[in-house]
């Protein structure tokens, strides 16, 4: 199940790997300007606030999260195989569109996979299993990178495809596949009502703390390139984020079991976040800016992990889900308006831009701290 699981998870973050750093070259190869580009860039941010979570209900009351992902992923290996076939800019934007909405709830159900199969075997270790959407992400990155630069942005759309095909493969071994309905075991699925208030602040705590990562991800690289750095040193700086990522899920991927574990990585990971944050809107300099990027498994990961943890904690089998749609929701709606927010302030300011996001790093850790202390006073009740 483990091998089996990392496979998902892999395959996943090879999507994303090729996806996220190249499709916009591929796009741009195949003949869409700038303004085009962009405007496809928002269909990911799209499917994510408005399909997710209605994908992730239907996973918790009709159909298992395993078959799902399979259709979806069927979808959009076809979809990146379809691309292939057609000159027509029209019809490949539109295909695009489609392959969004089916590519966006990837890593969330794979993280859902996981949890369920964590719940039937507790050895399972969720950290060391989703780590492999990061190794496979960065593994991606370098070397589509690498064929990119010898081949040229052509070889993008096949990549994605083969990537999407293997996606379809690891997942389809899944024995969830051929299950109609979830199994919840003795714990029905909730069809209606507001989530447990620790769960809303939990949701918001990570919205904001990863939230406040927008202008790095959007602008990062050229702030870097403003500062003098070089293309193969840039690209050195986001590795050593993801190496660093990983890292942090191989060694502290168990604390999800632990609400107070989870609780205070949520709460580390907003405070790491604030100190990254306003550290870089100082201007850091060489040896400062590779200690900020190695922070990156505190502000994503640790806040990443004790979400996980909450989450899992504090809703039952039969909501998981809809959790998990909400967290990817919440965090693409306020991730696109940081997004826009970012360009002008990163015009009007530079690095000064990451005082802003320091601010949202700040109300994520606020919200942390009230998520741990309801979790707690929730724990102490029902274990006096």
């Amino acid at each position: 199940m483990k091998v089996m699981l990392a496979a998902i998870m892999g395959t996943q973050g090879a999507i994303n790997g090729v996806y996220l750093p190249f499709f916009p070259l591929w796009l741009a190869h195949r003949g869409f300007d700038a303004a085009e580009i962009a405007a496809l860039l928002t269909a990911p941010m799209v499917a994510r606030i408005v399909f997710t979570p209605v994908l992730a209900t239907i996973a918790d009351l009709r159909v298992h999260p395993a078959r799902l992902l399979f259709i979806m992923s069927l979808a959009v290996a076809a979809g990146y195989g379809a691309m292939l076939l057609t000159e027509d800019r029209l019809v490949v934007a539109a295909v695009f569109v489609a392959i969004a909405f089916a590519q966006a709830p990837g890593l969330p159900f794979g993280d859902l996979l996981i949890i369920g199969a964590g719940r039937a075997n507790p050895r399972l270790n969720f950290g060391r299993t989703r780590m492999w959407a990061s190794i496979a992400f960065l593994a991606a990155n370098l070397g589509i990178g690498a064929l990119v630069g010898m081949a040229g942005a052509g070889i993008i759309g096949p990549a994605l495809a083969v990537a999407g095909l293997l996606a379809v493969l690891a997942v389809a071994v899944h024995p969830g596949v051929g299950l109609g309905r979830p199994d919840h075991g003795d714990s029905a699925p909730r069809r209606g009502g507001m989530p447990r208030p620790v769960v809303i602040l939990t949701l918001a705590a990570s919205t904001f703390i990863q939230g406040s990562h927008a202008l790095l991800y959007a602008f990062g690289s050229l702030i870097w390139r403003d500062a003098g750095w070089s293309g193969p040193a840039i690209g050195g700086l986001w590795a050593l984020g993801v190496v660093a990522e990983i890292l942090l899920f191989a060694l502290a991927g168990h604390l999800v079991r632990s609400v107070r574990a989870g609780a205070f990585l949520l709460i580390i990971g907003g405070v790491i976040a604030t100190l990254r944050f306003t550290a870089m809107a100082t201007e850091p300099g060489t040896a400062a800016t590779i200690l900020l990027q190695t922070l990156h498994a505190g502000s994503f990961c640790a806040t990443y992990l004790g979400t996980i943890a909450l989450l899992t904690a504090f809703s039952t089998a039969g909501e998981r889900a809809r959790m998990q749609g909400w967290l990817s929701a919440s965090n693409a709606a306020l991730m696109a308006v940081a997004t826009l927010a970012s360009g002008p302030a990163y015009r009007a300011f530079g690095f000064g831009a990451y005082g802003g996001m320091a601010v949202l790093a700040v109300a994520g850790t606020v919200l942390a701290l009230a998520a741990a202390f309801v979790a707690a006073r929730r724990t102490r009740a029902e274990n006096p």
